[in-house]
């Protein structure tokens, strides 16, 4: 993250896997190599902008909810209930995607993406609203891909 001045900033982050016990990446299997989030940013009081590849909103949402933060077994077991009824082509991340992070107001962040689609991937279109304000968290978050709507509320 780069400080532009004025109170504007400009970055980015790419963001791969790593097999250490064996040295594999994704990129292996076919997939991109910087397959977690790989965005370039800009922002300022007014929030933060970002494109490229990375989570949609509803499972931004979703991760921040997550006790485990997608760490170990327990947090699998959790993902694959919350998640056993919703498919989608582009999985939890989307490429080609813009976004918008609000910054906090009164304990509220908005945030909201779409995804342009890429040969076999999904067109994308999602947003989350979180309150967050001492020891109460809550959330809900939407998500549209192929047709398919996806609504989760966490708290």
């Amino acid at each position: 993250k780069e400080d532009l001045g004025g109170g504007l900033h400009a970055g980015f982050e790419l963001a791969s896997f790593v097999g250490v016990d064996n040295g594999s990446s994704w990129s292996d299997s076919g997939g991109p190599f910087w397959s977690r989030r790989s965005v370039v940013t800009f922002g300022g009081s007014f929030g933060e902008l970002y494109a490229g590849r990375s989570l949609t909103p509803s499972q931004l949402m979703a991760l921040f909810a997550d006790p485990w933060y997608w760490d170990g077994s327990a947090a699998q077991v959790g993902w694959q209930i919350q998640q056993a009824n919703y498919t989608s082509t582009s999985f939890i991340r989307t490429n080609n995607t813009v976004g918008y992070v609000s910054p906090k107001l009164n304990g509220f962040t908005l945030s909201l993406a779409g995804s342009a689609g890429e040969k076999v991937k999904s067109k994308d279109f999602g947003g989350s609203l979180t309150y967050d304000n001492g020891p109460l968290w809550l959330g809900v978050a939407f998500d549209q891909s192929h047709g398919f709507f996806c609504f989760s509320a966490s708290g």
